[in-house]
């Protein structure tokens, strides 16, 4: 059973599922392969997925010519990683304190282990709560970079559309 987190509200899939779809669309690969493939459209994002392991072919690093972007799509994969940081913070939010725990007994030992698990759970720095908020940053702070990124292709794509005389720039 799919966790809240990665259930969707529209019916559309949503968590990481949805993010890898929608980046596999957004970045498009090669269709025929960068690495001499068949081109059968089965090589995930950078296409070639025909090497034959052992056979002596290396797969070539893709360049930026084997790459399709589609700034729309990356903006809806922004839009969903938002989507699952905000998830996380709330669950985050609501779940973190109870990992707190008080000792069981009044003796040295008890208080020793309470007190580091504790800290080890959720002491200001390197605990699980601050690294898993940091996770959350992380994801917005990647979300913001796609968001801009997707802005720049879409606005070199009106800049090459304008310098063929196909966008808004026509003369005359």
């Amino acid at each position: 059973m799919p966790s809240e987190v990665s259930e969707s509200r529209a019916g559309e899939p949503a968590g990481a599922e949805a993010a890898f779809a929608a980046a596999s669309t957004a970045f498009a690969g090669d269709s025929a392969g960068s690495n001499g493939g068949s081109g059968n459209g089965q090589g995930g994002p950078f296409g070639g997925s025909d090497v034959i392991p052992g056979a002596g072919a290396f797969p070539s690093v893709p360049s930026a010519s084997d790459i399709d972007v589609a700034p729309d799509k990356v903006a809806d994969v922004a839009r969903i990683i938002d989507a699952q940081a905000d998830a996380l913070d709330k669950k985050l939010s609501e779940h973190l304190s109870s990992l707190r725990i008080q000792a069981p007994a009044e003796d040295i030992v008890s208080q020793h282990a309470v007190e580091a698990w504790n800290d080890v759970v959720s002491a200001p720095e390197d605990s699980y709560a601050a690294h898993a908020r940091a996770y959350v940053e992380d994801l917005r702070s990647l979300a913001t970079q796609l968001r801009k990124a997707g802005e720049r292709y879409s606005e070199s794509d009106e800049e090459k559309a304008d310098a063929l005389g196909g966008g808004r720039g026509l003369p005359g």
